[in-house]
């Protein structure tokens, strides 16, 4: 059982503007680069429109999973907001046997860049206006790759039934898409009834290609 959503952003659009979490204030690089705050409060804050989680992190305290907002986190990852680097593709942000490097890149004029790989010290962000970083492509030139990142992107859980956020583009570059699958919400779970299990990587590229990535 399986919630999506899938927002189609023309990138072509004059009025749409792209945005990350900004630096944190008194800021400090791996260390204190963002400050937590929950997706709603992150739009109403920022007068967005469509908001979704992006880059992971590192709360302190807290971890993955704060309970407060306004804790300082060191982001995992290339991160760049309105031009300004949030977090660098450094090696302080990189495990091999846990890579998250998989970064969507636009420029100044939102037109965007994948770099599948992007391994530090990271590839050129001269003129990149917006990044982010996640943990591996699903997607690759239309085709659903999923199945290989069981074994490209060795995991124990990321690979299970989770919840999941997707970003991926048209054929053409026109269309940003970001989808989001529901997780955490079935019968294993208590839920009854059930809401949505989640998906596999398989799956979520079914769900990707067939929205038009």
């Amino acid at each position: 059982l399986q919630v999506v959503h899938c927002v189609r952003v023309d990138l072509t659009d004059p009025d749409v503007q792209l945005f990350t979490t900004p630096r944190a204030s008194s800021y400090v690089a791996e260390s204190r680069e963002t400050l937590t705050l929950s997706v709603p409060d992150f739009l109403k804050q920022y007068k967005l429109q469509v908001a979704a989680d992006a880059n992971f992190y590192n709360a302190s305290p807290g971890g993955s999973d704060p309970t407060s907002e306004g804790l300082p986190c060191e982001v995992y990852g290339l991160q760049i907001c309105t031009g300004a680097v949030v977090s660098a593709q450094s090696s302080a942000d990189y495990n091999s046997s846990d890579p998250r490097a998989a970064s969507l890149l636009f420029t100044t004029n939102k037109q965007p860049m994948f770099v599948f790989n992007n391994l530090p010290p990271g590839t050129n962000t001269d003129g990149i206006y917006t990044a982010v970083t996640g943990f591996y492509p699903i997607v690759s030139n239309g085709v659903n790759v999923g199945a290989v990142a069981i074994n490209s992107y060795p995991d124990p859980i990321i690979h299970q039934v989770q919840p999941r956020t997707a970003y991926g583009v048209s054929k053409d570059n026109r269309y940003l898409l970001v989808l989001t699958i529901d997780g955490r919400q079935g019968l294993s779970q208590g839920v009854n009834p059930p809401y949505s299990d989640g998906a596999l990587d398989v799956e979520t590229g079914y769900w990707m290609t067939n929205c038009g990535a």
